[in-house]
């Protein structure tokens, strides 16, 4: 990422003088590991580089030969089996299960966590665009240099571990933030955008302005133009498109019919849809296709609504600003714009995004960074604020520039986009001392509690992967790249 390094340099290392901190866990892992080998008896060679490059070691080295070991040793000696505990060698999960902080047993691991993420870092959706359209706002403020990294280890449970622990501590300061358990089976919090049906009828049609490419919006908001005539400053941008949105609304004012009493929320989904004219709207309904029932509902909903009279209640107060919001954030108009006017494709990849933002971790993620508002309409209009503050649409050009052959962007490569961001997440395997103790004793009735890599993953073959896992790694190498 050239536009953040100071000189032309490819390598930056700046860091080989800022010494790693040593601490007491880092010492006491090794002198555990001693311990329980001359216990044990079993002559089992672990270096010392060995224990220095993964934290809690023994949670993370199912297919090591000393961990083989260790569990046929204590299979025969299970009245020994307390030998192994140890805080600095087990993750402690009652610890993980809370969204405790964990404690620094690891100075390498400290370094990379330190680099990786923090409290900011953990509020990101995407890496911030290296150019950047208009000032980027809100969480997405002062970590324009933030990007991704690229660790190599020669140890096979190192990815694992990273990929876990790191995952851990951008959940911890997200999610945790919220409240709730790591390990419930209900995951928290809930997602709000999903097309709900209440009573036989169409409970979300708001969350259309996410899905839908609108293609009046996008004309409004050409990047190129507004960066050659100098504007980049986002408060002259919304206030340029927003008089550019208040004449589209004029015929629209002219026909409400009530002006007091509850807000009609047809306003914010179904008005800025008519600007593009009904028979746009119909065919784009003909032409998306759907599995979900919920979003099919609101489809044929949306359909009966465009064969009735209009009639407008009362407009929200917000509604320039939302449509506004719109223009630089809905997934749906920026993809129209970066698959230049491509109205299927784009809707394909809004769908995507619209689940992706729909998981715990992004629903946390939106929440937090806009005071934690618990109504569902105000947590649509803040999924567009998050993306026009992260510019969205700056961040999906610089993507589908990267990975196009030519001027193109053909369907191969689309797929390659839709794969890249539907990759899920994993569930790496990671032993406590409480999951080992019952494994040794055959105690079925303790159920495996696996850990989540979302936020950081890892890439590399182990031994006994199954295809999926393999398939995996295209995945993950494409969402990277």
């Amino acid at each position: 990422r050239n536009s953040v390094m100071d000189s032309g340099d490819y390598i930056d290392d700046a860091t080989k003088n800022d010494h790693l901190s040593i601490e007491e866990g880092d010492i006491l892992a090794y002198l555990d590991v001693q311990r329980i080998l001359e216990k044990t008896g079993l002559r089992i060679s672990l270096p010392v580089d060995y224990v220095k490059s993964c934290p809690y070691i023994f949670s993370f080295m199912q297919n090591y030969e000393a961990k083989k070991k260790l569990a046929e040793y204590f299979k025969k000696h299970q009245e020994e089996i307390e030998v192994v505990r140890s805080k600095w060698l087990w993750l402690n999960k009652k610890t993980v299960n809370k969204y405790g902080q964990l404690p620094s047993v690891n100075a390498r691991f400290e370094r990379l966590k330190k680099e990786a993420v923090d409290s900011k870092s953990a509020l990101l959706m995407w890496v911030p665009p290296t150019k950047p359209y208009y000032a980027p706002q809100g969480v997405f403020k002062s970590v324009e240099s933030f990007s991704k990294i690229l660790v190599f280890s020669s140890w096979e449970m190192v990815p694992k571990m990273i990929a876990s622990l790191l995952s851990y501590e951008a959940e911890r300061l997200s999610i945790g933030k919220l409240g709730g358990e790591y390990f419930s089976e209900r995951r928290y919090p809930q997602g709000r955008l999903t097309f709900k049906v209440a009573a036989g009828r169409a409970a979300s049609m708001s969350l259309l302005s996410l899905v839908y490419p609108n293609q009046s919006l996008a004309n409004l908001y050409n990047p190129l133009e507004y960066i050659n005539a100098g504007i980049t400053d986002i408060k002259t941008l919304e206030r340029d498109l927003r008089e550019k949105v208040r004449e589209l609304l004029v015929p629209y004012r002219e026909n409400q019919q009530v002006d007091s009493g509850l807000t009609d929320k047809t306003w914010y989904y179904l008005i800025p849809m008519l600007f593009d004219g009904k028979e746009r709207i119909k065919q784009w309904l003909e032409q998306t296709t759907s599995d979900e029932k919920g979003f099919n509902a609101h489809k044929e909903a949306l359909l009966a609504l465009l064969d009735e009279p209009l009639s407008l209640g009362k407009e929200p107060d917000d509604l320039e600003e939302t449509i506004v919001d719109m223009v630089l954030g809905s997934p749906a108009i920026c993809a129209l714009r970066a698959y230049e006017g491509n109205a299927t494709r784009a809707t394909q990849l809004a769908k995507v995004f619209r689940r992706r933002f729909n998981t715990p971790d992004a629903t946390a993620i939106v929440e937090l960074a806009y005071s934690r508002r618990k109504d569902d309409d105000a947590h649509w209009q803040d999924v567009l604020r998050y993306c026009k503050d992260g510019n969205f649409q700056s961040m999906l050009d610089e993507y589908f520039h990267l990975i196009k052959e030519g001027d193109t962007l053909d369907e191969k490569r689309h797929q390659q986009i839709i794969d890249a961001l539907t990759l899920h997440t994993a569930s790496p395997e990671v032993e406590s001392f409480n999951e080992f103790r019952a494994r040794i004793s055959g105690d079925r009735s303790s159920k495996e509690r696996k850990m989540r890599s979302n936020y950081a993953v890892a890439f590399g073959q182990t031994r006994g992967e199954t295809e999926g896992v393999v398939n995996r790694k295209d995945s993950i190498q494409g969402s990277f790249n």
